[in-house]
């Protein structure tokens, strides 16, 4: 039965760049550009937005907006359909991206270097070694959920990120059970963010087949990720994120400012809610808002409806963000 033609056939690759991650990645691009300039070459042409710009994706990327998304996209952005659909190859190299490869365990899907990322690159071959602190951008869009090591994986983009460059990780939060190995908690996100590795963006949003507007949620904000005292374990919000019904996705967004350190990256890396309370500083993160308590000691669906109420209440519009 599984090979009935009536039926849709579904990418297993399902996260991807979807609508959500495109709108993010494109306001992410445009800083870049306005830091940077324009390349021009020696005849004052304009040959390219970015300059030189290295982008490695763990896992090759497919690009995954629905029909009515690629259409919207297409007429606003003026970009070809084609590059909104397929391998995402092309769509890098149109927003300005001069070297485009992909990094996977094997070559299945076209990968152009292998490596298991389990595994420090720190004892990899000369071929990866060689690409080490020179890539400006690393995606992964949803590698690491399949990688039993996810931490190692994230270890190893900061290896291969050149100084101010990025790792952009798209990865499932809830609504995505057994579509690979782990789905990722917001906590996750504020433990790998470090003094060397820097999170400078981390928004959370529903995977939707519509186009437009996008509902979404900064878990910067202070309101977002504070803990509240009696209730859930680390942030109030994100916990009420589950009871939308709706897949979502996490879009995190690390800065390289100086060299890591993969033993202590892997040895020290810990749960931020008990680093404050191990360390006395829990207050720090932590909410006595009644309101919310309230709303985590109703039952049934009334608890239900009221955290669905709160968590809309808090979501932005995509385009009232400035991504760092």
């Amino acid at each position: 039965m599984f090979n009935n033609p009536t039926l849709p056939i579904l990418d297993g690759n399902s996260i991807g760049i979807p609508y959500g991650a495109y709108q993010l990645l494109r306001k992410h691009i445009s800083i870049l550009v306005e830091q940077q300039g324009p390349y021009i070459d020696q005849e004052q042409k304009v040959i390219s937005l970015v300059p030189s710009k290295k982008c490695l994706m763990f896992g090759r990327a497919k690009m995954t907006l629905s029909p009515e998304q690629v259409d919207h996209v297409s007429s606003r952005d003026g970009i070809p359909n084609q590059l909104l659909t397929g391998w995402a190859d092309g769509f890098l190299k149109s927003i300005g991206f001069d070297w485009v490869r992909s990094l996977d365990y094997s070559d299945f899907e076209g990968a152009d270097f292998t490596w298991n990322l389990n595994k420090p690159l720190i004892n990899s071959d000369k071929k990866m070694s060689e690409l080490f602190s020179s890539v400006d951008l690393i995606l992964d869009n949803g590698t690491s959920k399949h990688v039993f090591n996810p931490g190692m994986s994230f270890c190893n983009a900061a290896t291969l990120l050149k100084m101010g460059g990025h790792l952009n990780a798209v990865l499932p939060v809830c609504g995505w059970c057994d579509h690979g190995i782990y789905q990722f908690s917001p906590s996750f996100f504020y433990a790998v963010d470090r003094a060397e590795f820097k999170l400078e963006a981390l928004y959370f949003f529903a995977r939707s087949t519509q186009s437009g507007k996008l509902m979404l949620w900064d878990g910067l904000q202070k309101g977002f990720r504070e803990h509240v005292h009696g209730a859930f374990d680390g942030s109030f919000a994100a916990n009420c994120l589950q009871f939308l019904n709706e897949p979502i996705l996490a879009w995190g967004l690390f800065k390289k400012v100086s060299e890591v350190n993969p033993v202590d990256f892997m040895h020290n890396t810990q749960q931020l809610i008990y680093k404050k309370q191990w360390s006395g500083a829990l207050d720090a993160i932590r909410s006595n808002s009644t309101l919310k308590l309230e709303m985590y000691h109703l039952e049934g669906l009334a608890r239900e409806r009221r955290f669905v109420e709160y968590i809309k209440s808090i979501a932005i519009d995509i385009e009232q963000l400035a991504v760092p």
